[in-house]
């Protein structure tokens, strides 16, 4: 028999319609990456205050030693780590609480949008996690790259954070473009590039 191991804890902020996504989506995630768990915490204003955690497993042998634990939180996610934890300790919660953060084409630079992201940003730079940021296109890279190394800077305490020399094609990207709301001009596609920093990190490439 296969022995249940501690799933892998992912926070994503800002968390849309990837926080609306049906269970079968999910197990093929499980069956992708098996015999991995998974335990996946959604925090956003969008996201829907009426969603419950949920625990999906597959409907198989390996049901018991693999599964997908989703938990859901609606409101922004500095409020919710101030709510959460005193002060002095907010940092440390993250870290000690996920294993990655993830945020799928948030904006942080974008002009309509950095002054929300700013205060997480800031509590982000000095974490310890790894941290996966997708953008739309390569104007939302260079503002979002530029954004982040300006906030480190700014950080009271130096960030040894370290980026992947820049955003690379993300090759599980929609394929649908469509305009930027809040700018006609631009084509965007959701998760065109992605960035990964620390990338200090082992593969996820499985063995052959």
């Amino acid at each position: 028999s296969h022995r249940t191991t501690a799933p892998i804890r992912i926070l994503c902020i800002g968390g849309r319609a990837e926080a609306r996504l049906p269970d079968i989506f999910w197990k093929e995630l499980l069956i992708s990456t098996f015999p991995l768990s998974w335990d996946i915490t959604f925090i956003g204003p969008d996201v829907s205050a009426k969603q419950r955690s949920k625990r999906i497993q597959l409907d198989t042998c390996h049901s018991t030693t693999s599964f997908l634990y989703l938990s859901f939180q609606n409101g922004y996610f500095d409020e919710y780590i101030r709510a959460t934890n005193n002060k002095n300790d907010q940092a440390t919660l993250i870290s000690n609480t996920w294993d990655g953060v993830v945020l799928f084409n948030p904006g942080i630079g974008h002009p309509y949008l950095k002054n929300k992201w700013n205060t997480t940003m800031q509590l982000l730079i000095q974490e310890d996690v790894l941290l996966l940021m997708t953008a739309h296109n390569k104007i939302d890279c260079e503002r979002d790259f530029s954004t982040f190394q300006n906030l480190q800077l700014q950080s009271p305490k130096m960030s040894t954070r370290t980026f992947s020399d820049a955003y690379i094609p993300n090759p599980w990207s929609s394929r649908m473009q469509v305009e930027d709301p809040l700018n006609p001009t631009q084509l965007v596609r959701a998760n065109a590039y992605v960035l990964l920093s620390p990338i200090e990190t082992p593969s996820l490439e499985k063995e052959i």
